[in-house]
């Protein structure tokens, strides 16, 4: 996989009552339901804060739309027992990739991921 473009995700993950969830992985993963022109190879991801807060950046393949746009999906996801995910949720997102020797556009701000109770 040939990562040589990026962008910035950033959002808050909380539990379904509403409250902010520190130590929560988050990723991207591939938007297989997107058309083929919005399809990248993504790599990425990062924890939440005490506020339930993320922020990172993503690599990616190179977009195949002249203006670097792309979709993936954000997953929030909590494990359970060793190597089983207790609970996760995801949101489609639309990046603006730009080549990674280029400074990053502005973050992407991801809607609310909220953890099911597990």
């Amino acid at each position: 996989m040939d990562l040589t473009h990026h962008a910035v995700v950033q959002g808050t993950v909380a539990a379904a009552n509403g409250q902010p969830l520190a130590g929560i992985n988050v990723g991207v993963r591939f938007a297989r339901s997107s058309p083929l022109v919005r399809q990248v190879s993504v790599a990425g991801g990062g924890r939440t804060d005490e506020t339930g807060l993320y922020r990172f950046e993503i690599q990616a393949s190179p977009p195949k739309t002249p203006d670097g746009a792309a979709n993936l999906y954000v997953v929030a996801f909590r494990y359970g027992k060793p190597g089983e995910v207790a609970a996760s949720d995801s949101i489609l997102v639309t990046v603006n990739l730009v080549p990674v020797d280029a400074a990053a556009p502005p973050p992407v701000q991801v809607d609310l991921l909220r953890m099911p109770d597990s």
